[in-house]
């Protein structure tokens, strides 16, 4: 992929593939889209977007813009998501297997999260604040959960639901709930944490 930059638009990626990307290969756009069947590995440093959307295989994404919104996002198999600023999940996500959503600042959870599988994991990392204000869930299968807030705490305000599976809440600051939760399993972590 060449380096494309000062693009206002959205950059639609399609391929049954790998789609990859060099040192050189960052690119800048308002929106991106990933299409296909195939797998991206798009973890170049630079790359900036503002918001996200997808079908297609597999996800391994970086982005260094200062908020990350996500649109309807299906992946048959997993998500692997770094934003360096504010993470925003806009639009239903489901995944295929084991996945990973991180923000070097909030995560905010407002549309539904699923998997679609019987196996993998959930994992959402905000380095200050995680709002949970809508589901996460399984079709099947348990889902172990991992939720991970630092110092801005965690607002559990969605239902999460993990099928028999974990559910490993980890934070900073305080934690909240306005709405119930069902897992096989609770832990709770994190120093500092009120719960």
């Amino acid at each position: 992929m060449h380096k494309r930059s000062g693009d206002s638009h959205t950059l639609t990626l399609t391929t049954t593939g790998t789609g990859s990307q060099g040192a050189n290969g960052a690119f800048t756009a308002a929106g991106l889209s990933l299409q296909g069947t195939g797998a991206y590995q798009l973890t170049n440093g630079s790359n900036s977007f503002t918001t996200l959307t997808a079908n297609t295989g597999a996800i391994d994404l970086a982005n260094s813009g200062t908020s990350t919104t996500t649109g309807v996002v299906t992946t048959a198999n997993g998500i692997q998501l770094t934003s360096a600023g504010n993470l925003t999940i806009g639009g239903a996500l489901t995944f295929g297997a084991s996945s990973s959503l991180s923000s070097q600042n909030n995560i905010t959870v407002s549309a539904a999260v699923s998997r679609s599988s019987s196996t993998g994991s959930l994992a959402l990392n905000a380095l200050n604040r995680l709002t949970v204000a809508s589901t996460i869930g399984t079709v099947s299968g348990a889902l172990n959960v991992m939720l991970t807030a630092g110092a801005g705490g965690m607002a559990l305000n969605g239902a999460i639901a993990t099928n028999g599976g974990s559910l490993a809440l980890s934070s900073g600051g305080n934690v909240t709930q306005s709405t119930a939760f069902t897992a096989g399993a609770l832990s709770l972590d994190g120093s500092g944490g009120a719960y």
